[in-house]
């Protein structure tokens, strides 16, 4: 979960990232209204990693998102301050 607040006013968008990649299905946008709007928002996110590699996560701005009123015009989205953030990973065997 990543909780934020933004100034100045407007669509504020995340991503998980995976190595500078942004992962596909885990944007998540909000509209902040007022000053000092905070919102939060989570993803889950299933993804393999080698047992003998690495990789580096992060959670990251989103530059635009798609507009749902006009596809073609991507809405330009601005840069959230992000108050926290909680990662909970999970080894899964299967």
């Amino acid at each position: 979960m990543v909780q934020f607040h933004q100034q100045p006013l407007g669509v504020v968008a995340i991503g998980l990232y995976e190595d500078g990649v942004l992962l596909p299905d885990t944007v998540r946008a909000v509209t902040l209204a007022a000053a000092g709007d905070v919102a939060s928002v989570s993803f889950n996110k299933k993804m393999g990693v080698c047992p003998r590699g690495m990789t580096s996560l992060s959670v990251q701005s989103v530059p635009s998102v798609i507009n749902p009123t006009d596809p073609t015009t991507p809405i330009t989205t601005q840069a959230p301050i992000i108050v926290s953030a909680t990662n909970n990973i999970a080894r899964n065997n299967n």
